[in-house]
């Protein structure tokens, strides 16, 4: 996944992750890639820092990812 996706948070899911995780430093920064960012914040993101992921499920209706 090379860009943001729109909206509050950036989405990644647990292949993400590991991917993202394996990569070297150079393949971990995010590009825009000229899509225009929620208007309430122009400009920002927010990442977290993962250790890692203690447990994930999914049902039709939701996916429950907790991480440390």
């Amino acid at each position: 996944m090379d860009s943001l996706h729109k909206g509050w948070f950036t989405e990644f899911s647990p292949d993400d992750a590991d991917r993202i995780a394996g990569a070297d430093g150079g393949s971990k920064m995010m590009h825009l890639d000229g899509q225009e960012m929620s208007g309430a914040w122009t400009g920002q993101a927010f990442s977290l820092d993962i250790d890692k992921v203690l447990f994930h499920q999914k049902s039709k209706y939701q996916d429950v990812l907790v991480l440390k």
